[in-house]
């Protein structure tokens, strides 16, 4: 009669996460107050261009450029550009600037302060 070997039978692997490492799951109320909280930080850095928006949607077209933060670059860039070159024609400045974006970007520019 032939005798088998008995092999150690192999222990199981660690299981992927373990009772210490489960999290508590959150409640519905705590999902309220987390989205609100995520929202009320994401509201802080949103700007209301209302009926702008399609000439916005318009002009990031035009350039090419891929989100809002570039278009929003773009202006700003543009409207540095412009002041620029408007101190440096009242001062009669002689040297070359940059050139500028393409003609109609500066319709008109007029900074509206606090009304007393």
């Amino acid at each position: 009669m032939a005798t088998c070997a008995k092999f150690p039978i192999p222990r199981l692997p660690a299981p992927a996460y373990s009772a210490k490492r489960i999290k508590k799951m959150k409640t519905m109320e705590e999902k309220r107050e987390l989205k609100k909280r995520l929202n009320k930080k994401r509201d802080q850095t949103r700007v209301y261009i209302g009926k702008a928006f399609s000439r916005w949607r318009q002009l990031r077209e035009r350039y090419g450029l891929k989100s809002d933060e570039e278009v929003a670059m773009f202006l700003l860039d543009s409207y540095d550009q412009h002041c620029l070159t408007s101190t440096t024609r009242k001062r009669g400045s002689t040297h070359k600037l940059p050139a500028q974006p393409a003609s109609g970007i500066y319709c008109s520019f007029s900074v509206i302060g606090p009304t007393s």
